[in-house]
């Protein structure tokens, strides 16, 4: 979940220093454009790694999540510029989608790497004796 805020927080560091969204005067719309990639984001996030490593699930129920992942990701940013929290001046959801896809390729090495780890640390790896 780290990895995730962190990866969200240079996103929206770029984002902010380039001016390429633009948020409305009012201090709630930053707030809750802020919860978004501090809560929902990240949770979404985590609940979609938790699935793919998950044993139950099948393939085809694994890719219906990723679909709703990136669904609810899509209709977040698609409800902030409805409300007019956000205006997209030099940004737009297809830049969005290859940033989450890009978050989502390094949450799933770093969930990868941490397991490994964990079966080294367990002596379940094929080294072990």
């Amino acid at each position: 979940m780290v990895i995730v805020v962190t990866i969200e927080q240079i996103h929206s560091a770029i984002l902010d220093n380039y001016k390429l969204l633009e948020f409305s005067e009012a201090l709630s719309a930053l707030f809750f454009y802020k919860m978004n990639q501090l809560i929902v984001f990240p949770i979404s996030t985590m609940w979609l790694l938790f699935s793919f490593f998950h044993s139950k699930p099948r393939f085809l129920l694994k890719m219906l999540f990723l679909g709703i992942w990136f669904a609810v990701l899509i209709e977040s940013y698609m409800l902030f510029k409805i409300l007019g929290i956000v205006k997209f001046t030099g940004w737009n959801f297809g830049y969005a989608i290859v940033v989450w896809y890009i978050v989502l390729v390094e949450s799933f090495c770093f969930s990868l790497l941490f397991r490994k780890m964990h079966g080294k640390c367990d002596h379940r790896d094929i080294v072990s004796p």
